[in-house]
């Protein structure tokens, strides 16, 4: 698999591109030439200089600095929403191939009315509810997000149960986890991963949006999204501020959107489609 990977032209720049931001991010404290939340009015909207690499907001602030403390908020929280969301789905998609009948029938049900409504409207009303926060993007996101990656992993334990040497595990008394973690696990591994990286991008695209809505992380916390909602004020006099953190956001779902048509790719993997 790793070597098939390592092959991938896409998925190797998808690595290297999300690798970097992650990096940028971890670094943040280090990278960063000024504190992201120093406020100097003197300053404000000032373009590009050997002090201020990228130009000051209109508060007077970094743009750079708030750029890489941004990443660190929007990226982690798209992997933390990202974590919940798997970890939900792979864990109600098994439950729901394995056990079948009337289990089967209900969690599918349940599926099915997530499915019907558009998940970013679902996401708005739960953070809506809720209050805007990080928290709230975090709750809101993941509680309507797990439903397409449940109905696909289903799918794929429906497939390997069928295989023969899962069969007789069965028939040789193999139960539980056991059987979960060695036979149908390994199977679904390589749909998972693929399904990790593809959807990656829409998670990071929904708290993005959220935050953009005003319903995430409040100021002055940077982020992306909002960063993106303070500058179209000023898309006139100043548009490098919107430029900039809208880059950020291509940047992350092109590196996303790459790594996982590069792993698609390599591992020979149907691309998942939550509708």
């Amino acid at each position: 698999m790793f070597r098939r990977v390592l092959h991938s032209r896409l998925a190797l720049a998808g690595i290297a591109i999300v690798a970097l931001l992650v990096m940028l991010a971890a670094f943040a404290p280090v990278l960063a030439p000024h504190d992201p939340y120093g406020i100097d009015l003197d300053r404000r909207l000032e373009g590009p200089s050997p002090k201020y690499p990228l130009g000051t907001d209109a508060l007077g602030r970094c743009l750079l600095s708030r750029l890489l403390y941004g990443a660190r908020t929007t990226i982690g929280a798209a992997f933390a929403v990202f974590t919940a969301v798997l970890a939900m789905g792979v864990l109600i998609g098994i439950v729901s191939g394995l056990a079948g009948g009337i289990t089967d029938a209900v969690i599918m049900r349940v599926v099915d009315v997530f499915l019907a409504f558009p998940s970013l409207i679902l996401a708005v009303a739960v953070a809506g509810f809720i209050g805007p926060s990080l928290f709230g993007v975090l709750v809101g996101v993941a509680s309507v997000w797990w439903a397409g990656y449940a109905r696909f992993i289903r799918s794929a334990v429906l497939t390997a149960r069928q295989k023969e040497y899962v069969e007789g595990a069965r028939v040789a008394g193999t139960r539980g986890i056991r059987l979960v973690l060695r036979y149908i696990v390994p199977q679904v591994a390589a749909p998972i991963i693929v399904l990790a990286a593809m959807e990656m991008r829409w998670v990071l695209l929904a708290t993005s949006s959220l935050s953009f809505l005003g319903l995430g992380v409040q100021p002055p916390m940077p982020e992306w999204g909002a960063m993106l909602s303070d500058a179209r004020h000023y898309i006139f006099s100043s548009p490098r501020m919107m430029i900039a953190s809208g880059a950020s956001i291509s940047l992350a779902v092109l590196g996303f959107n790459l790594l996982g048509e590069g792993l698609r790719d390599a591992l020979q993997v149907k691309q998942a489609r939550r509708r």
